[in-house]
């Protein structure tokens, strides 16, 4: 899709747009307080929007999110260690699951709650997440945050767009897992590093289970 664009005294206008819907004005007013570049429309742009109409054109609106800009998501990023009869580690596995929105693997993970104007704690969502695709509880697990802003996704568009808090949980055991919810029936699986086809998992869900072992590892490492 070609887009036309033209560059006015009041920001950015999009011609071909005209029939797109448009936030209200509190929203684009909220948009702007939080740092957001917006169209002369009052809709906010993506923070890679130029890197988006390079790749494949730009798709307008909020397409199949819930609103506007920023649509925040969780994603529990959860490893567990198997260790040998001389306490050295044997394996390490992140949960994962299929989605049955694309066939892809993913981690579990989904949209944070919002209730009556306010966002649910992350970390619950999370924790809310993981039990919902995997049946795994990891309430009490140790854990961090990996990441905390926008990701790429096969659902963006020019004026919404995912922005993710992928947390490391640390599981104390490889617990039985059962896909629910999201995920495909028995697609739950815990899985080594080199198990994963990380080309072909969803999202940017290559990069942030990179993340999450490369803390794991680090933590390991000799201190100097």
């Amino acid at each position: 899709m070609t887009v036309q664009l033209e560059l006015t005294p009041a920001g950015l206008y999009f011609p071909d747009t005209a029939g797109i819907a448009i936030p209200t004005a509190e929203e684009t007013a909220r948009f702007k307080l939080g740092g957001l570049i917006v169209d002369t429309e009052g809709r906010p742009l993506h923070p890679e929007f130029l890197t988006l109409l390079g790749e494949r054109g730009a798709r307008f609106g909020k397409g199949e999110f819930y609103r506007w800009g920023p649509n925040y998501t969780v994603d529990p990023v959860i490893i567990a260690t198997e260790y040998g009869k001389n306490g050295r580690v044997a394996d390490d596995r992140v949960l994962t699951i299929i989605r049955k929105s694309n066939g892809k693997r993913a981690l579990p993970g989904g949209f944070v709650d919002l209730v009556d104007g306010v966002y649910e704690n992350k970390h619950s969502a999370a924790v809310r997440e993981a039990l919902e695709e995997t049946s795994v509880n990891i309430a009490r697990d140790r854990w961090e945050i990996l990441y905390d802003e926008f990701v790429r996704d096969d659902r963006e568009t020019a004026n919404a767009w995912p922005h993710t808090t992928a947390f490391l949980f640390r599981h104390p055991e490889f617990s039985p897992a059962v896909a629910g919810d999201d995920a495909v029936p028995g697609s739950a699986e815990w899985l080594r590093f080199d198990e994963l086809d990380m080309k072909h998992l969803h999202g940017s869900h290559a990069r942030l289970i990179q993340l999450g072992f490369e803390a794991v590892w680090a933590s390991r490492a000799p201190q100097v």
